[in-house]
């Protein structure tokens, strides 16, 4: 499993040096002050031969970046994969999306790995939009904070804390889809984000996990909180997208980022 971690544009340039991939938000490319720097970080990784994936920022955003215009940075940039916009935790929306993508990119020759991401607002929901997504990507992405993840627990009437709901409904769910007949284990999963990074020891063995991205060793170390062995209780308050542009980090937060990215390795490796 290859790993990213988002992190300032401060600090983009060591976190690669320690990290296997680089991951990039559509819209931070068009921020008025550092979009150039920004863009050309990405830029710079491809011609150093290093994986990118281009992001929709739907997370960031609340909705998909627009698709016309994501389309233009795919074509632009050529990133190795890109994640086709998607709707969150709609099953019918994401499918349409990714039938008005394949229309609406028919004319280029994208040649890049896309990545369908999985949504519902249920198991059952999520299983079928899997199957609708399986003949048209290269690549399958499950979110870390479904809404079908609490769904799942609240419905047996189990109460459990949001971010352990999170990390638990999607071992949970993968599980599960992983058992269906449906299920293909040559088409690789991309996991996006995590709600706590020591849902990673789930997968240790699961061949079919092939990346992950997560900014909590980055944002935790911010914030001077070190990993324990075992984890993480929560998750950190702020995402990264808060810090996107700050500069003002000390020897102390970064000594905190650096142990936290060592730990987040051994619940992989």
């Amino acid at each position: 499993m290859i790993v990213a971690h988002e992190a300032p544009l401060h600090l983009m340039d060591w976190v690669r040096r320690r990290t296997d991939y680089d991951y990039a938000l559509v819209h931070l490319f068009e921020d008025p002050a550092h979009g150039k720097e920004y863009y050309d970080f990405f830029v710079d990784s491809l011609n150093m031969g290093r994986t990118v994936i281009l992001d929709n920022s739907i997370f960031e955003l609340g909705k998909a970046f627009d698709m016309e215009k994501f389309l233009e940075w795919v074509v632009q940039l050529r990133p190795t994969e890109y994640i086709i916009p998607d709707v969150l935790d709609d099953m019918e929306g994401t499918l349409e999306n990714v039938e008005k993508w394949r229309k609406l990119s028919s004319g280029y020759k994208l040649d890049r790995t896309s990545i369908g991401v999985v949504q519902g607002k249920t198991f059952g929901d999520m299983m079928e939009c899997y199957k609708g997504l399986l003949p048209y990507c290269d690549k399958i992405a499950i979110s870390f904070n479904c809404e079908a993840y609490q769904e799942y627990f609240s419905q047996k009437g189990i109460w459990l804390p949001r971010e352990h709901a999170w990390m638990y409904g999607r071992v949970q769910f993968l599980n599960l889809l992983m058992r269906e007949r449906f299920f293909d284990p040559n088409v690789p999963i991309h996991l996006l984000g995590l709600a706590l990074p020591q849902e990673l020891l789930y997968y240790r063995y699961c061949v079919s996990i092939k990346s992950v991205d997560s900014s909590s060793p980055i944002m935790h170390g911010l914030e001077g909180i070190t990993y324990g062995s075992y984890g993480l209780d929560s998750k950190a308050p702020k995402p990264v997208k808060d810090v996107m542009w700050t500069d003002n980090v000390s020897p102390e937060q970064l000594a905190v980022i650096r142990e936290n990215m060592k730990i987040f390795r051994t619940f992989i490796e």
